[in-house]
């Protein structure tokens, strides 16, 4: 236990030094606005001019356009919405405005995961027949239907609107908006993309601290620390074992006294508490099943 809580201080204290870094480096932590990670097969997009073959990891702006074939894809916006795209699924990104980040979806299914990170405040996806808003929560859409995993969703369609719970689903047919009960199935489904969310959260995580890579190297080789070793301390929070709360009262220097901005620091803590909550939903709904 006290090597655990070791490794944890560690990496707790190197994310603390990265955010003074970042807060005081010429390089910062810049957020970056949009961006594609192709999880499989073929992703194409359209800046404008053409659909092209897609690259993993490319900025996107706004009005582009994703689909997938065969293959699967996230749209990830200002760090802070995860945009799942399952085949044969196209959206494209209709506002970028962070009170309201919007994306209109032409066809297919998405899982959206909104932690209202970043100073995001709101976000939307529109398809040709509803409009799913929401301020921080976790749901599945396609063309007729909007299942909710997490919080609560406001759906509007033909001037109707409704919203919607945690293990709930709204399905527009037939001109008439209703709230249903999951399907065995879309219980299946809800549980198999807030892992694929869990997972999302954790890159996230995991591309914060590559943006000082040269730093974390110096810091790892001055306290011999190995990757796996990172990964440890990370698993050893995710697992509710520790708290963030409790190794900082452990910090030799309190949080309060360093020159750092507290969003910095607050969006990682946040982060990883939603990692926590998150790996709760999932086994909350296995055990429902």
């Amino acid at each position: 236990m006290k090597k655990a809580l070791k490794i944890v201080l560690i990496v707790v204290a190197v994310l603390i030094i990265l955010a003074v870094v970042g807060f005081v480096s010429v390089t910062g932590t810049s957020t970056r606005t949009a961006y594609l990670k192709i999880d499989s097969g073929a992703v194409e997009v359209d800046k404008g001019s053409g659909w092209t073959a897609a690259a993993d990891g490319m900025d996107l702006s706004l009005n582009d356009k994703i689909r997938t074939a065969d293959g699967e894809a996230s749209v990830i916006l200002y760090e802070s919405i995860i945009v799942q795209l399952e085949k044969n699924t196209e959206v494209s990104i209709k506002d970028l405005t962070k009170d309201n980040v919007v994306v209109k979806q032409a066809s297919g299914t998405t899982w959206n995961k909104f932690t209202g990170l970043s100073g995001v405040k709101g976000y939307e996806v529109e398809t040709p027949t509803t409009v799913a808003t929401v301020r921080g929560t976790e749901f599945g859409i396609n063309l007729s239907e909007v299942i909710v995993g997490e919080g609560e969703v406001d759906v509007a369609a033909a001037g109707q609107k409704l919203k919607i719970l945690e293990g709930k689903k709204a399905a527009f047919l037939m001109g008439k908006l209703s709230e249903l009960n999951l399907t065995p199935e879309e219980k299946q489904f809800i549980a198999k993309m807030l892992a694929k969310s869990l997972e999302k959260l954790k890159e996230l995580r995991m591309a914060e601290l590559q943006k000082h890579k040269f730093l974390l190297n110096q810091i790892k080789k001055m306290r011999n620390l190995t990757d796996a070793d990172i990964q440890r301390g990370f698993e050893k929070l995710d697992s509710g074992n520790i708290t963030e709360e409790e190794v900082m009262n452990k910090m030799p220097i309190p949080l309060q006294k360093l020159p750092v901005s507290k969003n910095s620091i607050n969006n990682m803590i946040e982060l990883n508490k939603k990692i926590r909550k998150q790996q709760q939903l999932i086994n909350k709904l296995k055990g429902g099943q």
